[in-house]
């Protein structure tokens, strides 16, 4: 791993996940191959077996906030943002595996690029279908006009996301859909790493097994 300050943080909502599936999650982030920061956001988890894995992950010096009440992702993202110090954050569904490089791969591309806002992985589906979901570069809010061509687990600037207002808090999905509109058509354009450097499981406990159905095709 390289040893430098970290230029990338990643932000992992939690609300009553599997114990094992959050373990292989943070297990993950932490194996990035740079240095990065990490915050996990506890949204008012209720099981057992989901508070007993937080506080593991606690003892061993991960950070994690937790909400009071349920307030749902978009709330939790923004608290962990608002947590870190890091250029450049990549949100992590708690129930998904990063790859080593992804961090790297992303803060790379933005490093060198000011015209790109954010950096998205294709996602390799795992655990229920397989298959790779390629999304799509944006270059104009148009792209995004009428379904989003981007998963929310993308790379982005901090600085974008405070500019453009943050997450919308009064969203209960779409959020990241909402802040690439704004993001894109403020700020800069969206770019595809060449390879998946994220996983993305389907499970029985999601309301689907593909993608959510308003990715483009």
């Amino acid at each position: 791993m390289e040893n430098s300050a970290p230029a990338v943080g990643l932000v992992v909502p939690v609300f009553n996940t599997s114990p094992g599936y959050l373990d292989q999650c943070v297990s993950s982030a932490l194996g990035q191959s740079v240095e990065i920061d990490l915050v996990l956001v506890d949204d008012a988890s209720t099981t057992p077996e989901t508070l007993e894995s937080l506080k593991g992950w606690i003892a061993r010096g991960v950070t994690v906030i937790t909400h009071p009440t349920n307030l749902g992702v978009a709330s939790a993202l923004n608290t962990g943002i608002r947590h870190l110090s890091t250029p450049y954050v990549l949100p992590v569904c708690s129930d998904d595996i990063v790859r080593p490089d992804y961090a790297r791969a992303a803060r790379d591309i933005l490093d060198a690029s000011p015209n790109v806002s954010i950096v998205a992985s294709p996602l390799e589906l795992f655990d229920g279908n397989t298959g790779i979901w390629q999304p799509r570069p944006v270059t104009s809010p148009r792209d995004l006009l009428y379904a989003t061509c981007l998963p929310g687990m993308s790379v982005f600037r901090r600085s974008d996301w405070d500019a453009v207002g943050r997450y919308h808090e009064g969203l209960r999905w779409g959020e990241d859909w909402d802040l690439w509109l704004r993001i894109v058509h403020d700020h800069g354009e969206a770019v595809v790493l060449g390879e998946p450097l994220y996983r993305w499981r389907s499970h029985p406990s999601q309301l689907s097994l593909d993608p959510p159905t308003w990715f483009c095709k």
